[in-house]
């Protein structure tokens, strides 16, 4: 072995063999010969058996050593059994043995038939043998156990033969053992010595063989480094000629460029002298046209100065002729001022009090009004409660009703008056501009009456087209405001506004728009009785709501007889109310209607004929300025400001309103109060058991939740996978876990408080784990709940290998799936409207939620960094924009949550809500 390497140290890197590419043509055909040589002892080798193509091979002296000491060893071991296994064992099983691979080679000439009828009964003849079988066996188990009976009786005797068998064996057994560990040892110390020869050897002639290795290289170093030095020289030289051409390039190009030079810059001067000659005459026609404008602005002045003269001279005849009027009238104006000035206070002040007295009455009536349907709303919610009681509660048939409603001492019979003080009612202005009486007598019928409001349909119909073709004498600001209401209301303003600047009397403003045409046809005779038939019914209407009074509506300068006494200041805008006796009459006047055509029709005036009346009136009328001193003139008679309230005494108004305490009698009071506190008790009672189901279901869901905490991280032991699975963050790595552990935490909260703090909506002062639970509850505990429920179940609709794999329902059971993610919904929906809690501000919540939002993210790349694995399979499937995309919508869908559960809770709870602001801005203050 040691020959194998012991060569010189000049022929380690020498070939062993003769080669392909030597220079030699002898060595090259011995090469070539060897090679086919080896080719065709290859594919004898391939075509022999194994063990004789490994005979062949020359072993090494380590196989040598290793086969030597096998052989050895497998005799020693032969000879050991033989001795050991002297006792001859038959074989029962040969007869089975061989039925049995019968048996076998038939399956796989079943395995080869194609056809279902042959495998059919192949199959049954098989069964055949087996059945075969199986009954052979049965009949060779019975021969068996009626042996094993015949044996037992032999048990016994055969008890001492085994003992001393097992002994002799023994001695056998520790012999053989002691001569094969000593064999053992022997063997393998040859081994070692052979291996340790081989290796001494091996490493001697790789050490020679790296030495001659590392001449080599150094000696084709050099070679290579005088080679790159000839190179270098060969390049330098193509360098230097290419550099000569390019210098004579380059010179060649700059005298080209520099005689280009030379001609641009003569064009610039000549360039330059046109510019300076351009300029010269540039310059010259400006100081002409300057000269021209200095004329043009001497001569200007000029003619201002003459303007100027003439004008002073005129306002100084101006001033002198305005003096002298001045001066004339001043003493005139001073004296009207003085009278105008006293007898417009007069009437400023009875405008006053004549305002206050129709207010206070006013008020007085609304107060009244609003009074008494209090009392009558009161007494209707008595009643069914009472009725309610009987039936429901006591079972009983309802009681009698109590007795009638006293009467109102304002609705006296001798009080007829229509007092209007709103003037915002349509119906009423209406009323207050048509100057008749509504009288519902029987002898006059409808005739009357339909005259009456055929005027009242003609004089609407003037007051429209007035309000929409005189909108110039309102301002805009009035117009402004007033186009948010309806037609009726901005016709109402719009005429009180025009009104107000024409201080037109009503009877003449009637005579001037008295232009009108009938709109209708004479054939048109169907229209004509349903608009008679709306009349009717209108009348109908307005009989209904004045039916109880007897009076008369008219406008100050509309009652030129004395037959009625008026409670209005003439000369001021709105309305006057005056009062009749049944038995004032109005005087007859003509049958002629002028507000009828001669077939019957109402007349309307056309658009283009109002502001021709409206001149021809204001024409006619008397001047604002001698109108206010003519009706100051008349208004010195003494003023009226009696009202039917002022004309109630102390003892009416007391017997009124003690009639309504005495509507129900004392009786019925006390049997009231004594079922009230009955209520009050079974309510006391409802709120306890109310309070001790919160209790329960705060204390349910604690360890639901903890339950299912408890059972995820100590029994669900999922196994890791390279792909999809891994231990690293435990189960503090899904957020399904950790929201579990929000809610046990957040319930566990919400029991201590019903415990130890309190549930009222506005305390004097909240303590810490009352608002722990609010915080904690809003903040992370709703959101998040509603987050995971809704996120897993819908991303499990559309796919759950997504979120949930199939392969997980092994380790993850159903129930608790349900428990993590559908009974977070339940009950924290269930808690939100059943417990009442005050959420922080907006900005305060979401930061805490987005903030743990964020740091659940980062913590789902930290483990994916390390492993490689993603938490979520849908991770897996997106690309990082749509992965971006996802987490913007996570962290979106959070904050919507949040503020869904802020609108629910001030949706269901408002009153709780409205209370504890009120409260702290009292303690703010």
């Amino acid at each position: 072995m040691a020959s194998r390497f012991a060569d010189d140290e000049d022929d380690v890197l020498a070939p062993k063999e003769p080669q392909v590419t030597s220079l030699e043509p002898e060595e090259r055909k011995a090469a070539r010969s060897l090679r086919i040589k080896r080719r065709q002892d290859a594919l004898k080798r391939a075509d022999q058996p194994a063990e004789e193509a490994a005979g062949e091979e020359e072993p090494s002296p380590i196989e040598q050593a290793t086969s030597t000491a096998a052989e050895e060893l497998q005799r020693l071991a032969l000879d050991g059994a033989a001795k050991v296994t002297n006792v001859k064992i038959e074989d029962e099983a040969n007869e089975a043995q061989i039925q049995y691979e019968a048996i076998s080679e038939n399956w796989e000439k079943m395995l080869e038939i194609k056809d279902p009828l042959d495998i059919d009964a192949e199959m049954k003849e098989q069964k055949k043998k087996c059945d075969a079988l199986l009954a052979q066996k049965d009949a060779l188990i019975a021969e068996l156990k009626s042996d094993l009976k015949k044996m037992d009786e032999g048990y016994y005797e055969d008890l001492e033969k085994q003992d001393n068998d097992i002994k002799e064996l023994s001695d056998r057994i520790e012999k053989q053992v002691t001569i094969m560990q000593r064999a053992y040892a022997k063997q393998l110390a040859l081994i070692e010595t052979a291996v340790n020869i081989e290796r001494q050897a091996m490493t001697e002639h790789n050490n020679k063989r790296w030495e001659a290795l590392y001449k080599q290289c150094d000696k084709e170093e050099v070679a290579h480094l005088e080679y790159r030095f000839l190179q270098l020289d060969e390049h330098k030289q193509e360098m230097e000629a290419i550099m000569w051409d390019h210098h004579e390039k380059y010179r060649e190009a700059k005298i080209e460029l520099e005689s280009l030079i030379q001609e641009l810059q003569q064009e610039l001067e000549k360039l330059k002298a046109t510019c300076i000659i351009n300029t010269e005459k540039i310059g010259y026609t400006y100081q002409v046209l300057k000269k021209r404008e200095e004329e043009n602005v001497f001569v200007r002045s000029q003619q201002k100065r003459k303007l100027n003269k003439m004008s002073d001279v005129a306002n100084a005849l101006r001033s002198k002729i305005r003096k002298a009027a001045e001066d004339g009238a001043i003493e005139e104006i001073k004296a009207d001022a003085e009278i105008v000035k006293l007898m417009q206070t007069m009437d400023d002040l009875e405008k006053k009090s004549d305002h206050f007295s129709r207010v206070n009455h006013y008020k007085f009536t609304q107060v009244w009004r609003m009074s008494t349907a209090r009392c009558m709303e009161l007494s209707k919610q008595l009643r069914h409660g009472e009725v309610a009681l009987h039936a429901h509660i006591l079972a009983e048939p309802p009681p009698p009703p109590p007795q009638k409603p006293p009467k109102s001492p304002l609705n006296k019979p001798d009080l007829e008056v229509l007092y209007i003080l709103n003037p915002l009612a349509i119906d009423y202005y209406f009323v207050n501009l048509c100057s008749f009486y509504f009288q519902r007598t029987s002898k006059k019928g409808k005739s009357q009456l339909k005259k009456k409001l055929i005027l009242t349909t003609g004089i609407r119909h003037i007051l429209q087209l007035v309000a929409d073709n005189t909108g110039f004498l309102v301002e805009d600001r009035l117009l402004k405001l007033i186009e948010k209401y309806q037609t009726k209301s901005r016709n109402l303003c719009t005429l009180d506004a025009i009104f107000m600047v024409t201080e037109c009397p009503y009877p003449e403003l009637v005579r001037a728009f008295l232009l009108g045409a009938c709109p209708l046809p004479r054939h048109d005779l169907l229209t004509l009785l349903s608009v008679e038939q709306l009349l009717m019914a209108e009348a109908d209407e307005i009989m209904q709501k004045y039916g109880n009074y007897q009076a008369n509506v008219m406008m100050t300068a509309g009652a030129p007889d004395g037959s009625s006494t008026t409670t209005r200041r003439p000369g001021a805008r709105g309305v006057t109310v005056a009062t009749l006796r049944k038995d004032e009459t109005i005087a007859p006047k003509n049958d002629a209607n002028p507000f009828l055509c001669p077939m019957g029709h109402v007349l309307e005036i056309e658009s283009m004929q109002v502001l021709t009346a409206l001149n021809e009136f204001i024409s006619i009328s008397v001047p604002p300025e001698k109108q206010k001193l003519h009706n100051i003139l008349d208004s010195l008679k003494p003023p009226n400001f009696e009202t039917p309230s002022r004309k109630l005494t102390a003892e009416e108004i007391t017997n009124y309103w003690a009639q309504w305490k005495n509507v129900f009698p004392p009786e019925k009071e006390k049997f009231w109060d004594g079922l009230l506190t009955g209520l009050n008790n079974y309510l006391e009672i409802l709120q306890a058991a109310i309070v001790m189901m919160k209790k329960l279901f705060h204390l349910f869901g604690a360890i639901q939740f903890f339950y299912g905490c408890y059972y995820d991280y100590v029994y669900v032991n999922i196994p890791a996978t390279p792909t999809s699975f891994t231990p690293y963050g435990g189960k503090f790595k899904y957020l399904t876990y950790l929201d579990a552990m929000i809610q046990t935490a957040y319930f566990t909260l919400a029991f201590l408080n019903d415990i130890v703090g309190n549930n009222e909506p506005s305390p004097s002062e909240k303590p810490l784990i009352r608002r722990l639970k609010d915080r904690v509850f809003s903040a992370l505990a709703f959101p998040l709940a509603i987050f995971v429920g809704v996120s897993f179940w819908a991303i499990y609709a559309i796919d759950r290998e997504l979120i949930l794999p199939r392969s997980m329902d092994a380790y993850f059971p159903m129930w608790l799936n349900h428990v993590m993610h559908t009974n977070i919904v339940v009950f924290i929906l269930i808690e939100l409207l059943t417990s009442f809690r005050m959420y922080p501000k907006r900005k305060s919540g979401l930061t805490i939620l987005s903030f743990f939002m964020i740091c659940y993210l980062i913590w789902v790349h930290v483990i994916y960094f390390n492993t490689g694995i993603w938490v979520y399979p849908i991770l897996n499937v997106l690309n990082w924009p749509l992965r971006i995309g996802f987490y913007l919508f996570c962290l979106a869908f959070a904050c919507g949550a949040y503020c869904l559960g802020e609108k629910i809770n001030k949706a269901v709870w408002s009153n709780e809500v409205e209370k504890t602001v009120r409260s702290g801005k009292k303690k703010a203050k």
